[in-house]
């Protein structure tokens, strides 16, 4: 029997959500770098940075909900 908890869901959602965006953003300027000379932009680099916070802060959340959850 599978616990229903919607909150908990959107919070996972959303964790996983953010991990796969940082990871791509990461994967993707990883590759800009080996294949240009000029490296990342400033905008890329603040993108890259706000997708770290964001996961950051995703998890957070969810570590949050779950010590008071459980």
């Amino acid at each position: 029997m599978a616990l229903e908890d919607p909150q908990l869901d959107h919070l996972l959602e959303a964790a996983a959500s953010m991990h796969r965006h940082h990871v791509a953003l990461g994967f993707a300027n990883a590759l800009k770098s080996i294949h240009t000379a000029h490296g990342l932009t400033f905008t890329e680099r603040l993108e890259a940075r706000a997708a770290e916070v964001a996961c950051k802060a995703a998890d957070k959340a969810l570590a949050d909900y779950q010590a008071n959850k459980f």
